[in-house]
Order: C-alpha cells, then sequence, then structure tokens
C-alpha cells in the first residue's frame, strides 16, 4: 500500500484500495530543455532546474543539515534523488509566484500526486515546507521544532529526499523551501 505522509499526518490508502492511483486529469507539457521542464497546462511548474550555484549550494547544506542530524539519531543518511529535488523546487517556485504556501497546490494536488506526474515511483511519500527564512540552517530549526515535519526528518523508512529553494523578491514571503522525503 502506497502511503503519503504530510507534515501533520499520515494519510493512509490514497485512492483505491491497496494503491494511490492518480488521475491524470491535469494537462501537462514536456518542455525540452527548458528550466520547468514538466509544467501543468496553465504553465505553473511540477519539475525545475537549475544551474544556479546559489540556489545548489542552498538546497545541499539544508539536506546535509537533515541528514547529519539524521546519523546522530542512528538514522541512514537521505540520498539526494535529482527528480526529487526538481520536484521539490518546482513546488517552492510555485508556492512564490502563487502567493501560496501548503503541502497541496492551487490545482489540487498534493506531493504524492506531483511525484507521480513527474514519473516518480514511491510506496511512502512525505514533505514539508518553510517560508520567509533565507538560511537553510534556520529552516532546519523551524522542522525541528515542528513534531510532524520532525518526523518526516526522524523516520528511518524514508531512503531518498530531494531539497527545493526559490527566492522571490516581489513574492509574499520571499523565501520558499520544499523538502520532500520518499520510500520507494
Amino acid at each position: 500500500m502506497r502511503q503519503m505522509l504530510t507534515a501533520a499526518a499520515l494519510i493512509a490508502a490514497l485512492g483505491a484500495p491497496g494503491c494511490h492511483v492518480h488521475e491524470d486529469d491535469h494537462d501537462t507539457d514536456i518542455v525540452v530543455g527548458g528550466a520547468w521542464y514538466i509544467t501543468y497546462g496553465n504553465g505553473h511548474p511540477i519539475a525545475a532546474s537549475t544551474t544556479d550555484p546559489f540556489i545548489l549550494s542552498r538546497e545541499s547544506d539544508l539536506l546535509s543539515y537533515v541528514n547529519n542530524h539524521r546519523v546522530s539519531m542512528g538514522v541512514a543518511a537521505l540520498i539526494d534523488s535529482g527528480a526529487m529535488r526538481d520536484v521539490a523546487r518546482a513546488h517552492s517556485i510555485h508556492m512564490s509566484i502563487g502567493d501560496f504556501t501548503g503541502l497541496v497546490n492551487p490545482e489540487g494536488d498534493d506531493p504524492g500526486d506531483r511525484a507521480d506526474i513527474a514519473g516518480i515511483a514511491w510506496s511512502i511519500y512525505a514533505e514539508n515546507i518553510e517560508y520567509d527564512w533565507s538560511d537553510p540552517y534556520d529552516v532546519y530549526l523551524e522542522w525541528l521544532a515542528s513534531p510532524g515535519m520532525h518526523a518526516n526528518i526522524d523516520d528511518p523508512d524514508f531512503v531518498y529526499a530531494g531539497v527545493g529553494y526559490e527566492h522571490e523578491s516581489e513574492s509574499i514571503w520571499n523565501d520558499y523551501w520544499t523538502m520532500d522525503f520518499r520510500r520507494p
């Protein structure tokens, strides 16, 4: 059975009993060579790549803080997944351009739905978000202070992760962070 963990709770048995089935009711486009290489029909990103060293460094720093914490707790470090990083980054971008915060986007998709659209296989999927903090260490501390997000960080069932960051000075919160966790 595939399960979806949100920052607050475990939601089991999404869709049909025994599995999670994403109904492909969104118009998705594959943009070859584009930074937003999977988008909704309205142009909002589902997966976004970057070569910006500042963004990549901040994302890697946050994953390092989380992995150092996990190892100190006797839990295996998470493996950085490029595909998950792109999905997490796209959600951070989507929050910044849409001036929303949350695990479910305006199109109605939760983290597992977005992973499905991007072709990421999972049995358990979770997501942490944060906004209005520019420093990855502060984000990490905020997540440790939140029981649901802390539980995602400490969960030994997760094997892979992807961190996405977006800074947009014209948005409400300026800085947006997403970290996705996955068990295949």
